[in-house]
């Protein structure tokens, strides 16, 4: 359960960096993902995510990563949610399930 909270966190702390970077004169210059990365809490994570950007990283800038690094965080937080609503409706007539069923929708709202 710890996951579900360290995500949103994850994720802030991401855009954040992307946004603080971003200024309107600078948006279209490429960025080095390292640099960026080296910055972040988890500069490991950071770069594995930016890396994994069809057509690589490289000459990117600074826009376009954090476009892309909300809508891959924006899939799996969906995915996610798919997920956990597929296990509450398999678990039967489960209290925990159930009482589940009624929080996990708002704590994903506030993440998508």
């Amino acid at each position: 359960m710890a996951h579900f909270s360290i995500i949103p966190s994850i994720i802030s702390s991401l855009v954040l960096l992307f946004l603080l970077f971003a200024a309107p004169s600078s948006a279209s210059k490429v960025v080095d993902v390292e640099a960026i990365c080296a910055q972040a809490p988890d500069p490991k994570f950071c770069s594995s995510v930016l890396n994994s950007k069809l057509g690589g990283a490289k000459g990117a800038d600074i826009l376009s990563h954090a476009q892309y690094t909300i809508n891959v965080h924006r899939v799996k937080a969906t995915n996610t949610n798919n997920l956990v609503s597929v296990l509450i409706a398999n678990s039967g007539n489960n209290p925990k399930a159930k009482a589940h069923s009624n929080t996990l929708p708002f704590i994903f709202m506030h993440v998508l």
